[in-house]
């Protein structure tokens, strides 16, 4: 991960929002913000936006498929907590913020479904592992499968660490009527 370049970053308004209606204890200046960029060739391309405070990682943006060397996003989750002087083992709750993924957004929806007859969008919805809509929510998810691995792969760092739940809100999106916005949260048990 030599290429990758961390740099401070800004928020922009609805980012800035995200994290002052779902963490309103926490200060907005008292957020890490970042944006970790690859250097290749005469371009920059951004891996990844992210915010963190202790405990707390929240990733506005992913993108390791165009890396030229194959990092995966639970080491860049990583090394970005573990750089901006935060231990892993402090880590409680992992934050995706306007998900893309198709297989994620696929599972969310699916679980969703099992779980709830409710036409009505825009609550946070929890999943835990005894729950049976856990499979779908877990299963083809690469932001749970790869933190699954993160602990697994650290287990001095993440100290007895396992994933406890899944919350996720999928909100209409107002720009576009026919698309809708998920979010998802992964809390950490220890």
């Amino acid at each position: 991960m030599q290429r990758l370049h961390r740099t401070n970053d800004m928020l922009n308004w609805d980012q800035r929002e995200f994290l002052r209606v779902h963490f309103p204890t926490v200060n907005i200046n008292h957020w890490k913000v970042r944006l970790v960029s690859e250097s290749a060739g005469m371009r920059d391309s951004v891996v990844t936006t992210y915010a963190t405070v202790p405990g707390k990682y929240v990733c506005f943006s992913i993108h390791t498929e165009d890396l030229v060397e194959r990092v995966k996003a639970r080491d860049i989750l990583k090394v970005n907590y573990v750089a901006d002087q935060w231990d892993l083992r402090t880590l409680a709750l992992v934050i995706y913020y306007k998900i893309q993924n198709q297989d994620v957004r696929n599972a969310m929806v699916n679980a969703y479904n099992a779980r709830t007859k409710e036409k009505g969008w825009g609550r946070w919805l929890e999943i835990t592992p005894s729950d049976t809509e856990w499979g779908e929510a877990s299963r083809n998810n690469p932001f749970v499968l790869g933190l699954q691995k993160l602990i697994a792969e650290n287990p001095g760092l993440m100290r007895g660490a396992s994933v406890g739940s899944i919350q996720f809100i999928i909100l209409h999106n107002m720009v576009d009527p026919r698309a809708v916005l998920l979010h998802l949260k992964i809390r950490i048990t220890r």
